[in-house]
């Protein structure tokens, strides 16, 4: 009996210890927000010298701040950095490449310089945070950050990364995505001691001109204020992943969802790619193909009727082909 309690509680005891080791590792609920923490951003920002190595440091696995995978893929989604510059206002723009040429922006860092104050501020982008969304820290000066000092240089050039989908750096390696627990008990050594303030007020007016945000609609991510198209993208193209506990496996599905419609005769429509199939109120099932596809009818009787279309080819005397296409139905009682 002895024996068999401790076998028990061992066994109780490795499953609790795979379960939370599981837990850890598996990317659990959120949207596309929760990958990238805009405070921990901020400190990031303070801590750089330059765009180039704020760049490098972002999608640094150690430093553990980039979360994000936007496409879904089991991969953390790289960041580049683009800058856009006009008079004395500065705009860093942190960008996901999701295709050869889909961009979806995540952040903007924002600068504008009044005599010897500057303002700045963290602007989430709309889609991912939601509209208005800006975080900025009141008590810090500025001009004393290294990052500041070379925006504002006299021979100060606009980076912008040479990087895109699929061409990295050598020193990056794409790494597995967390939890969103995990993911917060990360970044606390960024966010701990500093007081950042969000707020829907921007206080950086002049970069609405000059900035215009990128979309993509290859963001399969939950997002807070998505456009009509990732809209209609996310509908079409939604991925359901089923995981196993422990150290089981993975598996992902991606379908295709048709468009459902039901008219007030009580006519139900669903269409997908290359398909389009009508139930009628009395039980009566049309099915049709696209192109030159056949057309079949189930009516509530059990009499199955299929239109296809039939090509015959036919020379003129003129020695031209002549191409005649007629419909040939078939009845097939149903037993």
């Amino acid at each position: 009996m002895r024996h068999r309690s401790i076998f028990t509680i061992t066994t109780l005891f490795l499953a609790v210890s795979l379960t939370s080791f599981a837990q850890d590792m598996t990317i659990t609920g959120g949207d596309a927000a929760e990958g990238l923490d805009l405070t921990a951003v901020g400190e990031l920002f303070r801590k750089c010298a330059n765009s180039e190595k704020f760049e490098k440091e972002l999608n640094d696995q150690d430093n553990a701040i980039n979360n994000l995978d936007l496409n879904e893929d089991g991969e953390v989604d790289y960041v580049r950095v683009v800058e856009q510059s006009s008079g004395q206002t500065r705009i860093i723009i942190l960008q996901v490449p999701l295709g050869e040429k889909e961009f979806q922006d995540v952040a903007t860092l924002e600068v504008e310089k009044k005599g010897s104050n500057y303002n700045v501020q963290i602007h989430g982008n709309e889609q991912i945070y939601g509209v208005n969304h800006y975080v900025y820290p009141p008590r810090i000066s500025w001009g004393t950050v290294a990052f500041i000092g070379w925006l504002y240089a006299p021979r100060y050039r606009p980076y912008v990364s040479p990087y895109r989908f699929g061409y990295y750096p050598r020193y990056y390696r794409p790494w597995r995505p967390v939890s969103i627990n995990v993911y917060r008990k990360t970044t606390v050594r960024y966010t701990r001691n500093v007081n950042y303030r969000v707020v829907n007020t921007s206080r950086v007016v002049s970069a609405k001109t000059i900035y215009k945000p990128k979309t993509s609609v290859k963001v399969t991510r939950t997002l807070r204020n998505p456009t009509a198209s990732q809209k209609t993208y996310q509908a079409r193209a939604k991925t359901k992943t089923t995981k196993t506990g422990g150290f089981g496996k993975k598996t992902t599905t991606t379908r295709q969802v048709g468009v459902k419609k039901v008219d007030n005769d009580g006519t139900t429509t669903v269409k997908r790619a290359g398909k389009k199939t009508t139930t009628s109120r009395d039980g009566t099932k049309t099915v049709k193909k696209g192109g030159f596809g056949k057309k079949t009818t189930v009516s509530n009787g059990g009499t199955k009727t299929t239109k296809a279309k039939k090509t015959t080819v036919k020379k003129t005397p003129g020695g031209k082909k002549k191409t005649t296409k007629t419909k040939v139905k078939k009845k097939k009682k149903r037993n």
